[in-house]
């Protein structure tokens, strides 16, 4: 390392932290402008807005830090060309990515942060912080005696189990609580043949058993091959027998062997009478949805940390992952973020040495417009996934595969 080198690291290094430091207090602003109201309503004190924002910068890092590399060294390295120092480096003999060979492993350095982050501490950061805002949106707002109406409670919500052949409806679900009222599950065999239905006034998950209980409500069981379902407390869950005797009142008539025979013309006959369990609880253990999954689905995929939206990508098979492809998508990006630093420091660099060395508007305006080409493609790449013209993964590493083609131009441009 010669005294060119340390000097290219120190003028970008002291760029960095300048651009750095800027883009985070300007992200909290925004964020405080966007939720000031939120902790005056509910009295909020001092220390819990600040354990509120100094959790949340964490999850702003791995796209703060990438965007910072690629001004930060626009800014010196441009600086540097405008004041012929480029020339006179090459002058002397060194080519441009040796005297940037800092620069450059600081950039894969904070490729690695970015990876850690999105890993570990960004999820954590990102779901804490829901949590700290869903608090306090909550305490500024008059208590409610119902769920309805609540504004943490979302209306008609549906939730397609396809693995375990479950079809769920919420007519109103609480994101806070996780839990559900005016519930509607359809269970469903092989071919898909209804097996029995439950409506219940309220449900949640038991978190002790990781099963369900229904509350205040009916199941109507359906005959197949496998017999009408019956609840059995001792087992937890839905049991099959075939129709007895007695099951015969269900149509009126009844076999030879005294088992219920099948009205053609009365198909509703068929089925059994419902069982009510009003103002009591059933407990089904073989029920392993996670109502968190059920809130998850409903948000933004950028608003989802990597962990959350793994978990969502898990819930579906390989083949019904076309319902989820927005977030399939979403964690290809999140995955290829570390390259963006990469790519900020092999694009830059290039950038600024070949741009114009006079005129500082013509450089920001050229940079300006490579965001707009970036923007461009990710929408771009992001709608062809979404259509399913091509693959989630595919249309999730379209923006890095755009900047690796820039990144190899510039490089051959700046030989």
């Amino acid at each position: 390392m010669n005294l060119i080198e340390r000097y290219v690291f120190r003028e970008w290094l002291k760029t960095f932290v300048l651009v750095f430091g800027f883009l985070c207090g300007l992200t909290l602003l925004q964020d405080l402008a966007n939720h000031l109201a939120d902790f005056r309503d509910s009295g909020a004190s001092m220390g819990e807005a600040f354990r509120y924002y100094l959790l949340l910068l964490p999850g702003f890092f791995p796209w703060l830090i990438p965007i910072s590399l690629f001004v930060s060294i626009l800014l010196s390295f441009g600086g540097m060309a405008r004041r012929n120092e480029i020339v006179a480096i090459r002058a002397t003999g060194t080519s441009l990515p040796k005297a940037s060979r800092l620069v450059l492993f600081s950039c894969l350095v904070l490729a690695g942060c970015v990876f850690g982050l999105n890993a570990s501490w960004a999820p954590w950061s990102i779901e804490e912080t829901r949590k700290i805002k869903d608090r306090i949106q909550r305490a500024g707002q008059p208590s409610q005696g119902s769920l309805h109406g609540n504004s943490e409670s979302i209306r008609n919500v549906h939730f397609d189990n396809r693995r375990d052949s479950r079809l769920w409806h919420f007519g109103w679900f609480n994101e806070v609580t996780l839990e559900g009222r005016d519930v509607h599950v359809f269970v469903h065999g092989e071919a898909g043949v209804e097996l029995y239905r439950i409506h219940a006034a309220v449900a949640r998950r038991d978190e002790a058993s990781g099963g369900w209980i229904f509350r205040d409500g009916n199941y109507t069981s359906f005959p197949s091959s496998a017999g009408l379902a019956r609840y059995s407390p001792e087992k937890g869950k839905m049991i099959f027998r075939q129709p007895s005797p007695s099951d015969a009142s269900l149509n009126g008539t009844s076999d030879k062997n005294g088992l219920p025979e099948p009205n053609e013309m009365s198909p509703l006959n068929r089925i059994a009478a419902p069982k009510f369990f009003k103002d009591q609880e059933i407990r089904l253990l073989d029920f392993n949805e996670d109502p968190a999954l059920f809130a998850l689905l409903r948000k933004k995929p950028k608003d989802l940390s990597l962990r959350e939206l793994t978990q969502i990508l898990e819930a579906f098979p390989e083949d019904e992952q076309a319902s989820v492809r927005p977030f399939a998508i979403r964690r290809r990006e999140v995955l290829l973020a570390p390259l963006g630093c990469m790519f900020a420091g092999i694009i830059a660099i290039p950038f600024a040495a070949i741009g114009p060395r006079r005129n500082p508007a013509v450089g920001l305006a050229r940079a300006f417009g490579l965001f707009i080409g970036y923007y461009l493609v990710l929408t771009g790449a992001n709608s062809l996934g979404q259509a399913g013209v091509v693959s989630a993964d595919l249309a999730g590493s379209l923006p890095s595969i755009a900047m690796a083609c820039v990144a190899g131009y510039l490089l051959w441009r700046a030989r």
